[in-house]
């Protein structure tokens, strides 16, 4: 555990909880909890942060990874946001899985052996990164696909989209599809920029 939180981004300081089956290690001011719910991300949230994540019906934008854990079922649940812009990597070795936001964690697990995946390799030289599927350079190491979830209970179910409707098209007439545009526009902005800084749009 030790050699893997030494490969965290530098943050400040380290937290660890231990519950149950649970071991989470994370930056304290990017973790956060109340009765029910033990939430810990990377990367940039909208609006209320990592208090609205704590809200499994709440509609969260920006651009992060983040895991969420029910204290009451036991269920991990770990959710990349559609920008894609941070990621998410997991693994198993042996009973226990593995996730964090960097490969680097992973790889320093003792049950680690790192191998090529030369399955991906020609997409990789080809294009940067794995084209299809969530496989990554790293043999058994998988990516939490964009706009994406997946939830860790007794097995390790397969990949969601939770996105839901965000990339559906409005319905209505011009005039008013503008207009709601322009608000929404106004809201996200006033959202993102927060209180104390400027921004240009």
């Amino acid at each position: 555990g030790a050699a893997m939180c030494a490969h965290l981004p530098n943050r400040g300081a380290v937290e660890q909880k231990r519950q149950g089956r649970l071991w989470l290690c994370a930056s304290a001011d990017r973790s956060h909890h109340n009765r029910r719910y033990r939430v810990a991300a990377e990367g940039w949230i909208a609006g209320g942060g990592l208090r609205e994540a704590l809200d499994p019906q709440a509609t969260i934008e920006g651009h992060y990874v983040l895991a969420r854990h029910d204290k009451t079922s036991g269920e991990l649940t770990l959710y990349r946001s559609l920008s894609g812009g941070e990621r998410l990597y997991v693994t198993r070795v042996d009973d226990v899985v593995l996730f964090a936001s960097s490969v680097r964690p992973l790889l320093a697990h003792p049950g680690m052996t790192p191998h090529l995946n030369e399955r991906v390799l020609d997409e990789v030289l080809l294009c940067g990164l794995p084209m299809f599927g969530t496989e990554t350079l790293h043999a058994g190491i998988h990516e939490v696909m964009p706009g994406h979830a997946l939830t860790l209970g007794d097995t390790m179910g397969r990949q969601r989209w939770q996105a839901l409707d965000v990339l559906r098209s409005p319905v209505g007439s011009p005039h008013e599809l503008a207009k709601a545009f322009r608000e929404r526009l106004t809201e996200a902005v006033v959202a993102s920029a927060g209180n104390d800084r400027p921004v240009a749009v």
